[in-house]
């Protein structure tokens, strides 16, 4: 399956090189399950993106993204992803639940498109910034943030809409069920 990245125009603006296909059908879009948002934060002169899953809500961070790092962003993404659950251990029991390859195979080619206008998703990712900007302006150093912790922890609990009904999930066990069903 193809993972389809709809960037913000922040980071189309900063990173040049990075190809932008048109955008997909609507129709396309609906049924597509593997679409995220992204966009990033400044955190010590360091870019660090912040990808949610449009469906489910799952938050990636992405410390340090660079230009070099751009050619292996699906690597550093999956890394990024499983160190996460493999903190919320607790909550999800990876051994049990987390199947890497089911993450690979559902996680295939990366694709890149404008944004998508997605409100409620995009509204979701500039919170999880606001949340990321209390590291910006603390006390903290860049090497001392646990950006697998961190990521973890955001996953927990989010309040999303679904059938005009505002309700509270778990986006960490919500992409697990979908990546499951899907491989």
């Amino acid at each position: 399956m193809t993972t389809r990245i709809f960037v913000s125009n922040k980071i189309n603006q900063v990173y040049r090189s990075l190809e932008l296909n048109p955008l997909p059908e609507k129709a396309d879009m609906e049924s597509h399950n593997n679409s995220w948002n992204a966009n990033f934060v400044t955190i010590s002169s360091k870019k660090c993106w912040v990808l949610t899953h449009s469906l489910t809500r799952y938050t990636v961070l992405l410390p340090d993204v660079t230009a070099k790092k751009m050619k292996s962003l699906r690597w550093w993404f999956m890394d990024q992803l499983i160190n996460q659950y493999l903190k919320d251990d607790e909550k999800i029991d990876f051994a049990k639940n987390v199947k890497p390859e089911l993450f690979d195979s559902f996680f295939g080619d990366f694709t890149f498109y404008p944004t998508n206008n997605d409100r409620s998703c995009i509204s979701y990712v500039n919170q999880r910034i606001m949340d990321l900007k209390w590291y910006k302006f603390g006390d903290y150093e860049y090497d001392d943030i646990s950006f697998y912790g961190l990521g973890a922890t955001i996953n927990h609990i989010c309040r999303m809409k679904r059938e005009g009904k505002s309700e509270y999930i778990y986006p960490n066990r919500e992409l697990l069920e979908l990546v499951n069903r899907r491989g």
